[in-house]
């Protein structure tokens, strides 16, 4: 009972402690380790920091951050363990405000163990910025997440958010489905159980091994939990079958010998043949299998075959390998190597051509040799005792050079072309000269081009050994290119677009020559009516980007086409007509829907006489096109009542006096045998608005035989005009007096 409780209590323990863990945030709380740990103040900045979970509080002086030491602790690393596998999906690394240049560069990796290398092929990501907030996201399996800066530098870092799943342990049921016979108890053997933590699991199987199963057909489930309360699962099935108990009989082929230097070989055979009581067409499966990879020098071959009954026969036989030539290596030439103290580590690794061999030296690559010659004698052996020896020497010499310790690596800003830095003289110390200095190349308070400049900086002994160090100056160009664009650009056109060019803007920057910019929209371009802003970008190697800009203004020089009607006249009996008209019709190279204006409008009242109407359209660009026609207006005189009378007696009257007249006119007013002259003109000239009507030449016999008559108006005249027929005549009878009395 007591050991129940326990174990309900662990359970709900871990339980309970997975449920205050925030959701998916393995690190939280797990052990986590160092190279060095700062203090201060009372303040000590352990690796657990970065696993607290305070990850919003990013102010180191709260003491919320882990922290290595300062100066000369190269390479640190800080990594946590996540106590089992896990898939971890992302890492979140929050750095210290102020701290972000430090942390600068820094490598993350993931792997499953504290004695993996850190190299590429587990490399989670880097700190490729500046920021307080760095995120990566990726999915791979491990244990441990380590953080290392591959330079002598403090690491600064507040919280460490690795979020993933832990891995299940994994539960393999065994490989058998077919056993006994119905009723029968039947036995198995237990699930095999791998787990990355927790060793010595056991699956619990229901129904148990041993039980006695009555059906033909058997499922089996099994499963085990470890102890953060993951749980691994499998299943199988057992049928029960009638029971033949003799096992197949199998034929293995017979021992091999196999000729290698390497001590390895592929090696095939003929499968063994196989035959059984019940079962045809078996076939047997061995172990190393045909066509295998062997590196031993003698191996056993085991061939089985089972029948679908369960019963298993097998057979043996081995491949053995020969071998008479002996291995070859050689050894590195003497090796001559420096040291400071009394004693040094020296390797080195004799060159062997048959893979897998490795030689022994004595003393071993590594050792502490002092100072003097040292023989070293290395021997090889091969997988059948066949053996080769090399040797050379070692000498040892005893020198110290000066150390010397540079300051930090130095940034700096500029927007020239260079820029000044200096910096503290590094510090040098020897093991016998005292008060010496070091030179560095270039050294401080010299000019420097945007990018990173090494600067080295050395110091020789009085015995010439010399000690050197190295740091790097930064200098990050922030000057802007500066980009000239052309001036403003303006263009006349009488179509709704033109193409437009200029010369390309000029760039200059503080550093690269050479930039040219990209205009936006680019020269060559069609522009339509109105302005248009053009921008102009230039980026120098940095990514500095400077810009201008200027406008294109297109302007729409045609006038609108304003189309009249056609000149009319009008009569009126009164003063005054109103007269109307359709409007002008209007045509534009740009704008659509314009209308014209006419002095005097349509609709307007008109005099008497000729009156020019002009009619103008202006479009959307001040342009104005215009036309003219002619109104004409005729009146009717008014006559009135009383006038009328008259003429009408008047008619009458000159009807009535037409014969008298008549006779009047021929007898009275016209020469006396005269002929007139034919040469003459035919027509005669209107004089004061009296009308005549057309003579015709009389051919009878008297004496008036020849003469023009003319013949008179009803209307009193003064003059009358005499027409020959069919004949133009300049002028006849001038002053011909009609009577003037009828």
């Amino acid at each position: 009972m007591m050991l129940t409780l326990i174990l309900l209590f662990l359970q709900c323990f871990f339980i309970c402690s997975s449920q205050r863990t925030p959701s998916g945030y393995v690190s939280y709380g797990k052990p986590a380790y160092q190279s060095t740990t700062y203090s201060s103040d009372g303040i000590t900045y352990d690796a657990g920091l970065a696993v607290d979970g305070i990850y919003f509080n990013r102010n180191f002086n709260d003491g919320s951050c882990s922290r290595t030491v300062v100066s000369g602790n190269q390479n640190p690393y800080w990594y946590v363990d996540l106590g089992d596998l896990h898939r971890i999906t992302t890492i979140r690394i929050y750095t210290a405000y102020g701290f972000e240049v430090s942390n600068f560069g820094m490598e993350v990796y993931v792997v499953n163990s504290t004695d993996s290398s850190l190299d590429a092929s587990n490399q989670y990501g880097s700190i490729d910025s500046t920021n307080t907030y760095n995120y990566i996201d990726k999915d791979v399996i491990g244990r441990f997440v380590f953080l290392l800066q591959q330079r002598s530098n403090e690491m600064t870092v507040c919280e460490v958010r690795v979020n993933g799943i832990p891995l299940s342990p994994a539960l393999l049921c065994p490989d058998r489905d077919v056993v006994g016979s119905s009723p029968s108890n039947v036995t198995w053997d237990p699930p095999t159980v791998v787990d990355d933590v927790d060793l010595g699991l056991v699956a619990t199987c229901t129904p148990p091994s041993g039980s006695s199963l009555t059906t033909d057909s058997t499922t089996v489930n099994c499963a085990v939990t470890d102890s953060t309360g993951l749980t691994g699962a499998c299943t199988f099935t057992i049928k029960l079958i009638l029971v033949d108990n003799e096992d197949p009989n199998v034929v293995c082929p017979g021992d091999k010998n196999v000729n290698t230097r390497t001590g390895q070989a592929t090696v095939t055979w003929n499968d063994p043949s196989v035959s059984d009581n019940v079962d045809t067409g078996l076939s047997a499966t061995c172990t190393p299998p045909s066509d295998s990879l062997f590196n031993i020098a003698s191996t056993n071959i085991t061939c089985s075959a089972t029948d679908s009954a369960g019963n298993t026969g097998n057979c043996e036989f081995t491949v053995y390998f020969v071998n008479n030539i002996k291995p070859t290596m050689s050894c590195p030439n003497d090796i001559k190597k420096d040291t400071t103290t009394d004693k040094t580590s020296v390797r080195w690794e004799p060159s062997v051509r048959l893979p897998g061999l490795s030689p022994t030296c004595t003393p071993p690559s590594g050792s502490l040799l002092g100072v003097g010659t040292t023989d070293v004698t290395c021997t090889v052996t091969d997988w059948s005792g066949n053996s080769k020896i090399c040797a050379f020497k070692v000498t040892v010499h005893h020198i110290t050079n000066p150390n010397v310790v540079c300051p930090d690596d130095k940034t700096r800003f500029t927007d020239s072309t260079q820029v000044t830095v200096t910096w503290n003289d590094p510090s040098v110390t020897d093991n016998v000269d005292t008060g010496l200095s070091a030179n560095c190349t270039p050294p401080s308070g010299s000019s420097f081009n945007a990018g990173s400049t090494d600067v080295t900086c050395t110091a020789m002994d009085t015995d010439s050994n010399t000690g050197s160090c190295q740091f790097t100056v930064f200098v990050i160009d922030i000057g802007v290119p500066v980009v000239t664009c052309p001036s403003n650009k303006e263009e006349d056109t009488d179509k709704d677009q033109v193409t437009m060019t200029w010369n390309d803007p000029s760039v200059t920057d503080n550093i690269d020559t050479g930039l040219s910019a990209t205009c936006t929209p680019p020269s060559g371009s069609l522009f339509n009516i109105g302005s248009t802003v053009v921008t102009c970008t230039a980026m120098d190697t940095t990514g500095n980007t400077g810009s201008c800009g200027f406008n294109v203004t297109i302007n729409d020089s045609a006038d609108p086409e304003v189309d009249c009607p056609d000149d009319f006249k009008v009569y009126t009996i009164t003063d005054q007509v109103t007269v109307t008209w359709d409007d002008p019709s209007v045509g534009d190279n740009v704008d659509t829907g314009l209308s014209a204006t006419c002095t005097p409008s349509s609709g307007s009242s008109f005099n008497i006489g000729s009156t020019d109407v002009t009619c103008s359209a202006t479009d959307t660009a001040g342009n104005t096109g215009s036309c003219e026609f002619n109104v004409t207006v005729n009146g009717y005189s008014a006559v009135p009542g009383y006038l009328i009378a008259i003429l009408i007696v008047l008619v009458v009257i000159i009807l009535v006096m037409f014969p008298v007249l008549v006779f009047y006119c021929r007898f009275y007013s016209s020469p006396k045998k005269t002929k007139m002259d034919n040469s003459a003109a035919n027509k005669m000239t209107n004089f004061d608005n009296a009308l005549m009507t057309t003579t015709k030449i009389e051919d009878d016999e008297d004496d008036y035989e020849g003469y023009m008559v003319p013949t008179c108006n009803m209307v009193p005249t003064d003059n009358c005009y005499v027409q020959e027929p069919e004949k133009n005549i300049a002028s006849v009878y001038e002053n011909i007096k009609c009577s003037q009395k009828y």
